[in-house]
């Protein structure tokens, strides 16, 4: 009986484990590409007004001058479905990725065919341009109702448009609704098709919002922790717009496994006694007798402290978890921890959020990045190894060019990606309001403006540009921007 109790209590534990990496992957797929997709969406909806609301012969800017026309739906579709093809298809190959990390699996199948396949993709499109053009005709119809001039009801329209697009708040808008649904649902496709290709999961766990139904939002039949079958779950991947469902494998499933790839020794025991030996045998003795199911360690990668001892002095101030800091460049380094003195002196509370400051490659033109913060996920910040010795000279390019706020400096830079540590430690657990809410009504108040181009792209880029600028530059030459964010935020 004790054996037994202690491999449920392993399997337990085994399930708690795959549930939360599960929902972390998640949560860091949407992070990461609900914004991009929000920007697609964006060029969509704008694509679409164009089509349709019209300036006449009388000055640009003059509302008595638009009219409208029959919008052009079938270019709106046409794009709509291309947006949401690519979409799916990268990101269903990161939900692969994901599972092919839960469970120590290596899956090959042709993903793309099969996931748009499996996500409806045209019904999908169908459904959000009816909901389009029914909205749209609506308010020509009331227009026409209250007896409005058609440039007013052009102007009504064009309002609209833009209110979805985001132009003023991408994360307020109907294109990062739409973004961030569909980001989701794509992932969780993804997954499902995942699980059922690994041949080992017949069943998965829900993870979702404490009050949120199965099919839909108001169900009395909440979602978060159910088993569910595969094609339960493949038939409710979401419940609702910007729903943060994810799903987890059950250790159950596992005991499906193929036997056969097993060594004799392995085949003698069940799934969840080897489960109860990988957690309480030395890492070593476990990989000798149970190869098929030991996994590579990955030993931590050692801090070492660069001439100047900027690297231990950014782990003395943050107390974060550093990954790969010794390939910064001595520069580098010493703008990060000079950068970090002033940020914790000053704003010690929020930024002990982040967690962990690491150097990857992250692509092209992205120099650092700060992520997490949604659900629970921890916040870190990731530095950008292609740049990990020359990240002033590029910073101070883009500034030259007015791009950047600042003297360019990569002080200036992590000054910046601090301020988004600030805004995601402020923000509710789906990383909205804040300081962010704060920032966008005092830029309001005072007529709207940019602290530089690259804080003209969005809100959230616009707080950390005002945010660089209010700590390095002196008062007198601060834009609107920054003086909401002194004003909002900060007094």
């Amino acid at each position: 009986m004790a054996v037994a109790l202690a491999s449920r209590s392993a399997r337990a534990r085994s399930d708690d484990t795959r549930a939360i990496v599960a929902e972390r992957q998640h949560q860091a797929v949407l992070r990461a590409h609900a914004p991009r997709l929000a920007r697609r969406l964006q060029r969509t909806f704008e694509k679409l007004r164009d089509s349709f609301i019209h300036t006449g012969a009388k000055a640009a800017g003059d509302d008595l001058a638009l009219t409208y026309s029959t919008p052009d739906y079938d270019a709106f579709r046409r794009e709509l479905n291309q947006v949401l093809q690519t979409e799916y298809i990268s990101i269903g190959t990161l939900a692969l990725d994901a599972v092919e990390t839960q469970l120590g699996v290596t899956l090959a199948f042709d993903l793309n065919e099969r996931i748009i396949r499996a996500a409806d993709i045209g019904n999908r499109v169908k459904s959000i341009t009816d909901d389009t053009r029914d909205a749209l005709r609506n308010t020509i119809q009331r227009g026409i109702d209250d007896g409005s001039h058609p440039s007013t009801i052009a102007k009504t329209l064009r309002d609209q448009l833009n209110g979805w697009a985001g132009l003023e708040d991408l994360t307020r808008s109907r294109a990062y609704t739409i973004a961030r649904t569909e980001t989701a649902n794509a992932y969780n496709v993804g997954a499902i098709l995942g699980y059922r290709e690994s041949g080992i999961i017949g069943q998965v766990r829900v993870i979702d919002g404490p009050s949120c139904g199965w099919l839909t939002h108001t169900d009395p039949d909440t979602a978060n922790g159910k088993i569910v079958s595969l094609d339960e779950a493949q038939a409710n991947p979401i419940s609702h717009p910007n729903c943060v469902r994810a799903f987890a494998p059950v250790a159950a499933g596992l005991e499906r496994q193929n036997r056969g790839q097993l060594t004799p020794y392995e085949a003698s025991f069940k799934p969840a006694e080897i489960e109860e030996f990988r957690r309480t045998m030395p890492p070593d003795r476990f990989a000798r007798l149970f190869p098929s199911f030991a996994k590579p360690t990955v030993a931590p990668k050692p801090i070492i402290a660069t001439a100047s001892g900027s690297i231990d002095r950014v782990h003395s101030i943050t107390g974060a978890e550093l990954d790969g800091l010794e390939k910064l460049s001595p520069e580098v380094a010493d703008a990060l921890a000079e950068a970090a003195d002033g940020m914790y002196k000053t704003y010690g509370g929020q930024m002990r959020a982040l967690r962990r400051i690491e150097v990857a490659d992250i692509g092209e033109n992205t120099f650092v990045e700060v992520s997490g913060g949604v659900l629970g996920e921890d916040i870190k910040m990731t530095i950008n190894s292609r740049y990990a010795t020359n990240l002033g000279q590029r910073s101070k390019e883009c500034s030259e060019a007015g791009w950047f706020v600042g003297d360019g400096t990569a002080k200036t830079m992590f000054t910046h990606e601090f301020g988004h540590v600030f805004q995601f430690a402020t923000a509710d657990n789906y990383g909205f309001g804040g300081a962010l809410k704060d920032f966008g009504e005092a830029l309001r108040k005072l007529g709207g403006g940019s602290a530089s181009d690259y804080g003209a792209t969005q809100m959230a880029e616009n707080f950390a540009e005002a945010w660089a600028e209010v700590h390095t530059v002196p008062r007198v030459k601060w834009s609107v921007a920054a003086k909401a964010l002194f004003q909002g935020v900060l007094s």
